[in-house]
């Protein structure tokens, strides 16, 4: 085990208080209190990561309650140091030793480790499928079987012809011819006369009359204008 040095040996991570990383991280808890809390940046640089940290209230209270839970049991040489008993991660990812005297893996170990296991993966595939495109360009294809060819059935005798009964096919039935339907003329409308009244208008005549402005202005060669005197005979179409 290595002599704990300047790291407060109550700071841990949340989901393992054996390890620490030498360095700020955001899961570092004191350990020194019964319920361990979240440590800010600028207290794990200047006190949880450094020397300062035997001056801290909380490193003081562990270490009280240390000595006096432990009452009567022989002290430590002077020149005795606290011995580390967790994992550290040191910058870079690469962690110190465990309990069992074992070198744990770092974080980057481990993304080295399982890149290189996809890697492996992936080029197994490769080489599979690799194997066995050559191993078709070998074995060519595959031969086609030679159809043999069928013995050929012994034919039937037809019936005797007194034996075959003939049935008289119906000749279509001839639709009886229809008289040809016979039109009858539309008769056309009379046209009607009308003779202007002293202050009529083109739009009163076509109400009256159930016609179109248009209509009665095409009927008496008006062309676009509206304009009528008393006493003018138009033709309403």
């Amino acid at each position: 085990m290595e002599p704990m040095g300047r790291i407060c040996p109550f700071l841990a991570l949340a989901a393992d208080h054996r390890t620490v990383v030498d360095g700020y991280d955001p899961d570092h808890r004191c350990h020194a209190v019964a319920e361990p809390d979240p440590l800010d940046r600028t207290r794990q640089l200047q006190l949880c990561l450094t020397e300062a940290h035997r001056s801290c209230e909380r490193y003081v209270a562990a270490l009280e309650r240390h000595r006096a839970e432990n009452a009567g049991q022989s002290l430590a040489s002077p020149d005795a140091r606290i011995a580390r008993t967790r994992l550290v991660l040191e910058p870079g990812g690469v962690e110190g030793p465990a309990d069992d005297g074992r070198p744990p893996l770092g974080r980057r170990a481990r993304r080295v480790l399982l890149a290189a296991a996809a890697a492996l993966i992936i080029l197994l595939v490769l080489v599979s499928g690799a194997v066995e495109g050559l191993a078709g360009l070998v074995a060519g294809p595959s031969a086609t079987p030679t159809p043999t060819m069928a013995a050929s059935p012994t034919p039937i005798p037809p019936p005797p012809a007194s034996l075959i009964e003939v049935t008289p096919t119906p000749s279509p039935a001839v639709p009886a011819s229809q008289p040809a339907p016979t039109l009858t003329p539309v008769p056309q409308a009379t046209p009607r006369s009308y003779v202007v009244q002293q202050g009529d208008t083109l739009f009163d005549i076509a109400a009256r009359f159930g016609t179109t402005i248009a209509a009665i202005q095409q009927a008496n060669g008006l062309g676009g204008g509206d304009v009528i005197n008393p006493g003018q005979v138009l033709v309403i179409p």
